[in-house]
Order: C-alpha cells, then sequence, then structure tokens
C-alpha cells in the first residue's frame, strides 16, 4: 500500500514536530521524556491525559482552555510511559492537585497507576469505560471516543475553579452516563508494516471494534448503511437507563476514513431513530476525535446530560482540534 511517511521508526517523533510547529504559540513541547502541555498553565487542577498514539486528535489535539493541560503520546496504539507521565505531573501541578483521565486498557490503566503512587501531589484518576461491545475484560469495557466527552466536560469545570474532589466526582458521573459503539468497514493500517489489521470482504463488517485496530465482537453481513445505523442506535439505547424525554449529547466520531459530509448524514440518520424513540439530542458534536489511523468506520458516543452537564458542555474551549 502507498504511504507518505517512508520512516516509520520516527513516526511519533515527526509527527509531534509537526504538530508542535504547527501550534507553537500555544504549546510546550518537552522531548525528553515526551508530552506536550499548555504554555501558559494557569492555579488550578491539572488535567492530564495520554495514551498510544493513531487516535489523534486525542489526546494531544485537546490541550488548551477549557480542556487539557497535557498530553503523554505513547508509540502507535503503545501506552504512555510512567516516567512521560511523571514528568507532565511535575510540569503541571500548581498545587491544586492533578487529575489523571486515563482510557481503559491494560497498559494505560497500569502506567497511570505507577505515576500517581509517585508523585508527590494529591492525584485523582477517572478510569473511561464507555465501549459497549461484547463482554468487558478483566479490565472492563475499553475506553474509546467517550474520552473524549469527558475530557471537555472536566475540563471546563477545572477551569471555574472547581477542586480536585468535585472534579473526580464530577468525572465518574459523566463516564458513567457515556455509551459508545463503534463499527467498521475495514482495518487500520499499520506504518511499519503497511497492511491492514484485518481484512474484511465486500459484504463484511466489523461490530464492536476499538480504537487499536482489532477486530470487533462480532463480524457481520453489510446490507446498506440504514441497517448499520439502526443496528448501533438500537444497542447504545438498550445500553442507558433513559427516561422518555431525556436529553443526550451524541458524538458521531469518524475512525480515520470515513469523509465528514457521510458523518453527517450519519447523525442525521441516528437523530431520525432516536427522536422516534421519544429521546431529545440537545447537543451533538461530528468529526475526527478518536481515530484509529485509517480505519474506515465510526463510532457513535451518548451521554445522558443534565443542566450542571450542559453548562459545562457550553463552556469556551480553546485547542488545535475543539474551539468554540
Amino acid at each position: 500500500m502507498k504511504r507518505l511517511v517512508a520512516n516509520s521508526s520516527h513516526f511519533l517523533s515527526d509527527f509531534l514536530e509537526g504538530f508542535y510547529l504547527a501550534h507553537q504559540a500555544n504549546l510546550h513541547l518537552n522531548h525528553s521524556p515526551l508530552f506536550l502541555a499548555r504554555r501558559e498553565l494557569s492555579s488550578k487542577v491539572a488535567i492530564i491525559s495520554g495514551g498510544g498514539s493513531g487516535h489523534e486528535p486525542l489526546h494531544v489535539g485537546f490541550i488548551g482552555h477549557g480542556m487539557l493541560d497535557a498530553a503523554c503520546p505513547g508509540q502507535i496504539f503503545s501506552a504512555s510511559t510512567p516516567d512521560q507521565i511523571m514528568a507532565a505531573i511535575d510540569h503541571c501541578h500548581r498545587d491544586q492537585g492533578v487529575l489523571l483521565l486515563v482510557k481503559n486498557y491494560s497498559g494505560d490503566v497500569m502506567n497511570f497507576e505507577i505515576a500517581a503512587e509517585t508523585a508527590k501531589v494529591p492525584i485523582a484518576t477517572i478510569v473511561v469505560q464507555d465501549d459497549i461491545s461484547g463482554n468487558p475484560t478483566s479490565m472492563g469495557h475499553r475506553g474509546i471516543a467517550g474520552t473524549v466527552i469527558v475530557e471537555k466536560i472536566v475540563g471546563a469545570a477545572s477551569e471555574r475553579g472547581h477542586d480536585l474532589d468535585y472534579l473526580k466526582v464530577l468525572g465518574n458521573r459523566v463516564a458513567k452516563a457515556t455509551r459508545t459503539l463503534g463499527i467498521a468497514l475495514t482495518g487500520a493500517t499499520s506504518p511499519e508494516t503497511g497492511h491492514r489489521s484485518f481484512e474484511l470482504n465486500e459484504q463484511e463488517y466489523e461490530f464492536g471494534i476499538g480504537i487499536h485496530g482489532e477486530r470487533g465482537w462480532q463480524t457481520q453481513t453489510y446490507k446498506d448503511p440504514a441497517e448499520l445505523i439502526y443496528n448501533v442506535a438500537h444497542a447504545l439505547l438498550a445500553h442507558l437507563d433513559l427516561q422518555r424525554n431525556s436529553s443526550l449529547l451524541v458524538l458521531v466520531n469518524g475512525l480515520g476514513s470515513v469523509p465528514l459530509n457521510e458523518l453527517y448524514i450519519l447523525l442525521k440518520q441516528f437523530k431520525d431513530i432516536v427522536v422516534g424513540k421519544g429521546f431529545h439530542i440537545s447537543r451533538a458534536l461530528t468529526g475526527n476525535f478518536a481515530t484509529s489511523l485509517d480505519m474506515l468506520g465510526f463510532s457513535i458516543s451518548v451521554t445522558e446530560m443534565d443542566a450542571e452537564l450542559l453548562s459545562f458542555w457550553d463552556a469556551p474551549v480553546q485547542t488545535p482540534s475543539l474551539s468554540w
């Protein structure tokens, strides 16, 4: 397969150098150990996240006012290392404590836990487990695109000056109220090998994929897009204990190769199904936010909202990949 990147061994460092070059007015790049942080840090609880690269703009694209103070990018689909996380904590904390936002994968959880135990400042951790597909692993359900929603809401609360205890309770509440399901028509292409992580024929799709290029928990027959979006909506609503007229935030997230106009069409189709079942979509976000390299697929995240959560969601945000 033709690729634009020739040297896969420099993939992460070259990517981050380019990303920093584009956003250096607002970001600080620490080379060793590797992390990105806000250039201007304020006296508040610091919010730090991270994980394997290949999911951009998650997490580096969400550093800035109203979201993250720092992100620790690992190698492709590999966890951040404890020394990266500890260095980011030391750099960002301003005596108000640090909140770590972690996707529920064994390497991520273990390495963030090591950093939290080593840190000499107050630390709280939120583990995001929004993926509803299949059976949970020994770690529980995986953390995928719903992490963006948690980062936005908790980041806004931090900007308003809420303390670490409040942010931990809030973050856990948002994480528990958020569910995500993803599908894929192709695997992700490895920068190292140039090969897909899995192969499907024209009549197949993967139902319930993660974001590390892995297969879903079921391979299903592809008939038409309308049936596909119905299956996703039905599964999501079945996992949320919703009352009629519940207010919902919906994130339609591209996994790398779906055109933006098609993602908007998926949002419209999802809205028709949800409204037909008596629910209300109060906020929606569409785009590529938590990708899997060039995977052809999408995920949909749903969060039940109330007035407090809507206030935090609507609060100003200024990051490279999300702003209003």
